[in-house]
């Protein structure tokens, strides 16, 4: 039994893990990232809110609050794992958006990937249809230079 338990585990720890296209891989868990936001978009902000979400956006942890004034936000990540982060900002006058963490969405996703396991990155649909459109027009035009050549197989 424990056979077979130790078969499966070293199985499913060196599969792949697939990420959707809008997803970093860090090899580190500690990490920060920049909050792009000009001076005259910070005037009326009082702070920002870091959450986090380890349940791809279902549950939101608040992690801490960051001055208007900070300009890149450190995140140490305790495992390795998915991470979705969103920004609350709260401005001067007690509002925030978005009003209702619920209505959140991440701003960032990061695989902290410290044990190295393979990774394939998926792509976004919208970019196979792109793809997939450009491939139809470039076989076209290829089909069309065989027919003008008259060197097409019948």
């Amino acid at each position: 039994m424990h056979t077979l338990a130790l078969v499966v585990f070293a199985l499913m720890a060196a599969a792949p893990v697939e990420l959707a296209a809008d997803v970093y891989e860090w090899r580190e868990r500690a990490f920060g990232f920049p909050i792009g936001l000009g001076a005259d978009q910070r005037a009326g902000i009082s702070h920002f809110r870091l959450l986090v979400s380890e349940d791809r956006g279902r549950t939101w942890r608040h992690e801490g609050d960051y001055g208007a004034d900070t300009k890149l936000i450190r995140f140490d990540a305790p495992d390795d794992g998915l991470y979705w982060f969103g920004l609350q900002l709260v401005f001067k006058d007690g509002t925030a958006t978005p009003a209702d963490v619920k209505q959140l969405k991440a701003d960032r996703k990061v695989f902290v990937n410290t044990n190295g396991r393979p990774v394939v990155m998926k792509k976004e649909y919208a970019v196979l249809q792109a793809e997939n459109e450009a491939l139809r027009r470039r076989i076209a035009e290829l089909e069309q230079k065989l027919d003008e050549s008259g060197r097409k197989p019948k």
